[in-house]
C-alpha cells in the first residue's frame, strides 16, 4: 500500500514511445559501447495510483543525461489496461537535450492460461526480468519494484480465522496470500468494479533467477521486512525497503538515481536522499538498506534465541509500523525482548547476547533512518528502530500462521 499524494507511476502510453519493437522478442541493442549498469523499474501501475506518472516522468527527464549514458541504461516495464499491451521501454537521452522512450518489446494483452493480470503474474514477471538480463547480459542490474506493498501478508486475504485442525494444505486451499502489486482486474462478481490483485512473495522470489541482480529496491509500503528479505536472499547482493508506509510520491528519483546508477553504487547515500526529502517536509518516512550476505547470520542467531526461549514477549512496548489490522513490529527490538526476558537472572549472559545481536544487526542493516513519528502520528524511538520489521509469529492455528510456516524465514528461525 502507498498513501496517494503525488505517486510515482510509470505509465508510458501517452504517445511517448519513440519506436516500436518486435511483439515477440525485445530489440537487440545496437550500441558498441559496453553497458556496465542497468536500472529497471518494474511498475505495477494499472491501479488507483496511475494518474501520478507525470511527476516522476519529469523527475527522470531532468536527470536523463546522468542516468542514461553510454555505460548506463534505464529500462521501464509497465502495463496500462486491457486495451493497451504491456511493454518494456528504454529511456534514452537525445543528443540535443531531452529524452525519448524507445519501446523495445510488447507483451501480450492477457495471460489467459492462469487468468492473472499482467504484472503480478509469475509468468509475466519472469519473462520481463529475463528480457532485461538477456538485453544486457554483462551489466550490473538494479531492479525497482514499484506499486502497492503489504509486506509478506495481505490481511484481507489471510485472516486470523482458525484452520479447524485440518491439514495445512487443505486448510489453505483457495486462501491466497499476496504481498506485492495491487493491479486492477474486473471483479468476478461485480464486473464493473475493479478488484486488486497481488503477487505472493514466494512467486515473486521464484520469478527472479538467483544471483543475477545486484540490488532490489522496493518502492512500496511495508516491504522493509525480514521475511521478505530472507525470501529474496539468493536473488540480490543488496536490498532496500521501507518498514512503514511511504507517501504516494514514493522515491524522488531525480535525487536517488544518480547514486544508484553511479559507477560505485552508493545505496546509503541514495536512501539518505529519500529520508531527507520527506523528513524536511515533516512527513513520515522509514528506510533500511540490507546487506544480503549477512542475513544468514541474522537468521542463525535469531534461531538460537528462539530455540532456547521459554517466555514470549508481549506486543506491549514493541514498535508497530503498520496501520493495517495485521501488525508488523520492529524485528531487532523483538529479538532483544526475547533475549532480555529469557536471561533475566543471568545479566552477564544477557548483556553479552544483546551486544552480539546489536553487532549482527548492524552488519545486516548497513543504513537505516526513521522520522520521529509514524503515519498514525505515534512516536518512533530511533534507539529502538532497527530498520527492518517482522511479523510476530505465534504458531497459532490460524490461516496467517499456517501460511507463515511456508515461508523460508519461518522454516529457518522457528522450524516446522
Amino acid at each position: 500500500m502507498k498513501i496517494s499524494r503525488i505517486f510515482v507511476v510509470f505509465t508510458l502510453s501517452l504517445g511517448l514511445a519513440a519506436g516500436c519493437g518486435d511483439r515477440n522478442k525485445p530489440d537487440e541493442p545496437k550500441e558498441e559501447t559496453r553497458v556496465e549498469r542497468v536500472v529497471m523499474l518494474y511498475a505495477v501501475n494499472h491501479n488507483n495510483l496511475s494518474k501520478d506518472f507525470i511527476a516522476n516522468r519529469d523527475q527522470i527527464a531532468s536527470i536523463v543525461e546522468n542516468v542514461a549514458t553510454d555505460a548506463d541504461r534505464v529500462l521501464i516495464y509497465n502495463y496500462i489496461d486491457a486495451s493497451t499491451p504491456a511493454a518494456m521501454f528504454e529511456l534514452l537521452a537525445k543528443p540535443g537535450g531531452g529524452y525519448e522512450l524507445k519501446e523495445v518489446k510488447q507483451y501480450g494483452v492477457a495471460y489467459t492460461q492462469d487468468k492473472a493480470p499482467h504484472s503480478v503474474s509469475f509468468a509475466r514477471m519472469k519473462e520481463v526480468i529475463g528480457d532485461m538480463i538477456a538485453r544486457y547480459p554483462d551489466a550490473e542490474r538494479t531492479l525497482y519494484f514499484w506499486g502497492h506493498g503489504l509486506g509478506p501478508i495481505n490481511p484481507s486475504k489471510y485472516t486470523t480465522a482458525p484452520v479447524n485442525n485440518a491439514p495445512v494444505e487443505e486448510a489453505l486451499e483457495g486462501a491466497e496470500l499476496y504481498s506485492f502489486g495491487g493491479e486492477y482486474y474486473p471483479d468476478p462478481v461485480r464486473p464493473t468494479i475493479n478488484a486488486m490483485e497481488y503477487m505472493d512473495i514466494d512467486s515473486l522470489a521464484m520469478a527472479i533467477p538467483d544471483g543475477k541482480l545486484k540490488t532490489i529496491w522496493f518502492d512500496c509500503c511495508y516491504m522493509g521486512n525480514v521475511e521478505v528479505a530472507y525470501q529474496l536472499r539468493h536473488k540480490c547482493r543488496w536490498m532496500v525497503g521501507y518498514p512503514t508506509e511511504i507517501m504516494g510520491e514514493g522515491l524522488p528519483y531525480n535525487l536517488v538515481l544518480p547514486d544508484v546508477a553511479a559507477a560505485k553504487q552508493n545505496l546509503p547515500a541514495a536512501a539518505r536522499s529519500l529520508y531527507d526529502y520527506y523528513n524536511n517536509q515533516n512527513t513520515p518516512v522509514t528506510v533500511g538498506v540490507y546487506d544480503m550476505e549477512q542475513i544468514e547470520q541474522v537468521a542463525s542467531m535469531a534461531r538460537n534465541v528462539m530455540a532456547e526461549s521459554t517466555v514470549k514477549p508481549t506486543t506491549s512496548g514493541l514498535q508497530n509500523y503498520s496501520r493495517m489490522s495485521l501488525r508488523y513490529y520492529d524485528f531487532g527490538q523483538l529479538v532483544q525482548e526475547y533475549i532480555r526476558l529469557n536471561n533475566a537472572e543471568n545479566t552477564a549472559r544477557r548483556d553479552a547476547m544483546l551486544a552480539e545481536w546489536s553487532k549482527v544487526m548492524k552488519q545486516f542493516v548497513v543504513y537505516s533512518a526513521t522520522s520521529s513519528r509514524d503515519f498514525n502520528g505515534m512516536p518512533i524511538d530511533p534507539a529502538k528502530f532497527s530498520g527492518v520489521s517482522c511479523y510476530y509469529y505465534q504458531n497459532a492455528a490460524t490461516q496467517r500462521d499456517a501460511y507463515y510456516r511456508r515461508l523460508d524465514f519461518c522454516k529457518s528461525v522457528y522450524g516446522n
